[in-house]
C-alpha cells in the first residue's frame, strides 16, 4: 500500500460546526430559490438545458461564500487531498463496475412491490429528467456534458461528501456521518432513491477512507455522463425513462467481482495517501 497520512484534519484548522451547516443550509436554499424564481420570470427567454447548467454551476457558491467569509480552509473543508495515481486507476475500474451494478439494480426495481403513488412519481420525475438531457444539436452536448458531468459531479460532492459528511465526521461516528449524509443526498433524488442511496453511502465510504473527494468525484461524473449519453443513445431508456442502462447476467457477475475487489482495496486503507504521491497539490 502506498505511503499514507492519517485521516485527521489538519491541526489547527477549523471545520465547520453544526451551526454553520444550518446557516450554509439557509443561505443555499435562499439563493436557489432566488435563481428558480428569476428563472421562472425568465422562462421565455432562458433554454431550459441553460437554467439547469446555471442551477448545477452555481449551487456550490453560497457554501463557498460562507466559508471564505468565515476564514475557513476551502482545501480542508472540501477535502480536496490529493490521491495516488493508483487510487486514481482503481476509482475509475471500480467506478464503472459500480455504474454496472447500478443500473442493473435499477432494471429490477420496477419488478419490487411499491406504492402506486411511488411507481407514479418515479415515472414522471424520470420523464421529466429525459426531456431535460435529451442532446438535439452540439450546442446542447456541450452545455449538458458540462451540466452534469462536471458541476454536479464535483459540485455536489463538494457539498455533500466534502461539506456536510466532514462535517459530521467531527461530530458523529464515521457511520452515522456517511449514512446521514447519504440519506439526504438519496431523498434529493427521488427518482432512484434505492440506487443513489446505495451510491452515495460507497462514496462516502470511499471519501471517509482516503480522506479525498477526489474519488467520489471520479465515479461521480462517470456516473452521469454514462448515463447522459445511454439515455440519449438507448431505445430502451428512450421508451422507459425510469430504466438503466441495459446489463446482462455476465457483466453483473463481473462488475459485481470487481466492485468486491475495488471495495477491498478502499476499506483497506487506513490512512490518507501521502501528499508526494499525489496528483492535485494544496492551494
Amino acid at each position: 500500500m502506498d505511503t499514507e497520512q492519517e485521516n485527521l484534519q489538519p491541526p489547527g484548522e477549523k471545520v465547520p460546526g453544526i451551526k454553520d451547516l444550518i446557516l450554509i443550509l439557509l443561505l443555499s436554499v435562499l439563493f436557489l430559490f432566488s435563481m428558480v424564481s428569476v428563472f421562472f420570470a425568465a422562462r421565455t427567454i432562458l433554454p431550459l438545458d441553460i437554467e439547469f447548467l446555471l442551477i448545477e454551476a452555481f449551487m456550490v457558491l453560497p457554501a463557498i461564500f460562507y466559508l471564505k467569509v468565515n476564514r475557513f480552509s476551502m482545501i480542508t473543508v472540501f477535502r480536496f487531498k490529493t490521491i495516488s495515481i493508483k487510487t486514481l486507476i482503481v476509482s475509475v475500474v471500480f467506478g464503472l463496475s459500480l455504474i454496472f451494478i447500478l443500473n442493473y439494480a435499477e432494471n429490477q426495481i420496477d419488478f419490487l412491490p411499491m406504492p402506486d403513488w411511488y411507481r407514479d412519481l418515479r415515472w414522471e420525475m424520470a420523464e421529466d429528467i429525459l426531456d431535460t438531457l435529451v442532446i438535439r444539436n452540439t450546442y446542447e452536448l456541450l452545455v449538458l456534458s458540462f451540466a452534469v458531468v462536471i458541476s454536479a459531479g464535483v459540485g455536489e460532492e463538494m457539498l455533500f461528501r466534502g461539506l456536510l459528511q466532514g462535517s459530521l465526521e467531527n461530530k458523529l461516528p464515521a457511520a452515522a456521518a456517511i449514512f446521514i449524509t447519504s440519506f439526504i443526498f438519496a431523498i434529493l433524488h427521488p427518482a432512484s432513491v434505492l440506487t443513489i442511496f446505495f451510491l452515495a453511502l460507497v462514496l462516502g465510504l470511499i471519501t471517509y477512507k482516503t480522506g479525498s473527494i477526489i474519488p467520489a468525484v471520479i465515479i461521480h461524473s462517470m456516473n452521469n455522463g454514462i448515463s447522459l449519453f445511454a439515455l440519449n443513445l438507448s431505445r430502451d431508456i428512450r421508451y422507459d425513462p425510469t430504466a438503466g442502462i441495459p446489463v446482462s447476467i455476465n457483466m453483473m457477475i463481473i462488475s459485481l467481482f470487481i466492485f468486491i475487489l475495488g471495495l477491498n482495496y478502499f476499506v483497506s486503507i487506513k490512512k490518507n495517501e501521502e501528499l508526494n504521491n499525489g496528483l492535485t497539490r494544496n492551494l
